[in-house]
């Protein structure tokens, strides 16, 4: 069985930007793991030069502050950052659910997506929690087996990060494949969390080069979608940079706000596509149609066990 990646791009593009209703989950997948969201896109605010900051003029000690404040906004900052995760774990199931619902003929509303994702969560979180401890157990290896190469030679060390660069993107793909493989046997096939990675592992190894090239889809596309969006970001900027030039208050604030909201709704069809995709593959790959009207859990699709050989 063969996969047409164009068509399931082209598809995954189009379910994107159809069902809105799922983009608020979108964005915390993708926002909230800093692949392309919020947190990278704003880290090039602080690139801006402090000398041409619209508060340069200001004396300000940050010694004025109250233990208090800091500590507040510390809390805020740390209550923000679990949400986010939280609702990042909730999304993933939350988009499997509601991309099959709608692509299976059905009807799926916003809480009973959401329901699903909460249903979901623990085993979910068992999946991320351990592809990432053994993904930073690699890496931090890596860096650490580097580190006497670069003491005792930098070129020794140049030559081994090259080595080393293919063993990392090796590792990054195969918890990437191994994550979307079993979150969907997680939320569509009602795996324990612990199996599913085992399924998941076996999913791989049988369709390697699938799961490379639906891989290898989904980060091109992506990257053509941010390329895309820079360019339209830079055509927005325009007249904000040219009021900013005569009052920085009002095309700074203004702009930055625009940016926020742009980059907001990129986030969000961002991972939503991302999800789709892996998601239409998914059926594919274990022999399901979701065009002739097969339902998911929660609506009666049959259960499928990628080990029977009946799929993949």
């Amino acid at each position: 069985m063969s996969i047409d990646y164009f068509g399931l791009v082209k598809k995954s593009l189009r379910i994107a930007w159809e069902y809105k209703f799922l983009w608020l989950f979108g964005f915390f997948v993708v926002a909230a793991d800093g692949s392309g969201g919020m947190a990278s896109h704003l880290s090039n605010l602080g690139d801006i030069d402090s000398h041409t900051s619209l508060f340069s003029n200001f004396d300000f000690d940050p010694s004025y502050i109250a233990p208090g404040v800091i500590i507040m906004v510390v809390l805020a900052l740390l209550f923000m950052a679990l949400l986010f995760w939280i609702m990042s774990v909730l999304s993933e199931g939350a988009l499997i659910h509601g991309i099959l619902k709608k692509e299976s003929g059905g009807s799926a509303s916003f809480s009973e997506c959401w329901s699903r994702g909460v249903d979901k969560f623990w085993s979910v979180f068992g999946v991320l929690l351990l592809a990432t401890i053994a993904a930073v157990t690699v890496v931090i290896g890596i860096i650490l087996f580097l580190i006497p190469a670069f003491i005792a030679s930098v070129a020794l060390g140049i030559i081994l990060v090259i080595v080393a660069l293919p063993v990392i993107l090796a590792v990054i793909f195969i918890v990437e494949a191994l994550l979307a493989w079993s979150i969907r046997l997680i939320v569509i096939d009602d795996k324990p969390w612990f199996d599913s990675i085992g399924d998941s592992w076996k999913m791989i190894r049988q369709h390697f080069g699938k799961t490379f090239g639906i891989a290898f889809s989904s980060v091109v596309t992506q990257l053509v979608i941010g390329i895309i969006f820079f360019l339209c970001l830079l055509v927005v900027a325009i007249p904000f940079v040219i009021i900013a030039f005569r009052n920085p208050l009002l095309g700074i604030i203004p702009g930055v706000l625009t940016f926020i909201v742009l980059v907001s709704f990129l986030s969000a069809y961002e991972g939503l596509f991302r999800s789709t995709i892996w998601t239409l593959a998914y059926m594919q790959l274990t022999g399901r149609d979701i065009s002739l009207g097969n339902t998911i859990p929660g609506g009666d699709l049959p259960a499928h066990d990628p080990s029977d050989g009946s799929g993949i």
